[in-house]
């Protein structure tokens, strides 16, 4: 009996030993997070002409009737008809000028929310959502405003790239 818990006892602790030593230990501090990772990867307060990227596209978006304003929480919001009970909201994302298509496409790839990527520009704008209630029966690719939304960011050129 005594031999028998003793194997026991050895198995046990011989187990865990081994899964202790499989168990990869997870990366910590700065080069764990995908920012860090991702050369490309960028916030629009980090690329250093981010926010005037991004103002120049809002301006040139403003120029053909679409209104996009800044929420508390980084997204940029439509501003919705007077009827309506919900809101178009986008998120966007800037690159460095120097970072590749390829690069764009990658760190993009990791995110769960799906973008658009405007490769001239370096930016990128996540497929319009609807935060609020649709009205009954209404998809959200039908909603007023999406789908001219996402034809003038693809359309969007920096003035003077003649890319």
């Amino acid at each position: 009996m005594r031999t028998r818990l003793l194997i026991f006892a050895i198995v046990a602790m011989l187990t865990e030993i081994g899964a202790a030593a499989e168990t990869p230990t997870p990366p910590s501090g700065p080069a764990a997070t995908p920012a860090a990772r991702s050369p490309a990867a960028r916030s629009i307060a980090s690329v250093p002409d981010g926010r005037a990227r991004i103002d120049a596209l809002i301006r040139d978006l403003r120029s053909r009737r679409i209104t996009l304003t800044e929420q508390a929480d980084g997204w940029w919001a439509m501003q919705p008809r007077k009827d309506e009970g919900f809101t178009l909201r986008v998120n966007f994302r800037v690159y460095p000028l120097t970072a590749s298509e390829d690069e764009m496409w990658r760190e993009l790839s990791q995110i769960n929310l799906a973008y658009l990527l405007n490769v001239q520009a370096r930016l990128a704008m996540s497929y319009p959502s609807a935060r609020g209630p649709l009205p009954a029966g209404t998809r959200l690719e039908d909603v007023a405003g999406r789908r001219e939304l996402m034809q003038a960011f693809q359309s969007y050129r920096v003035a003077g790239d003649d890319r």
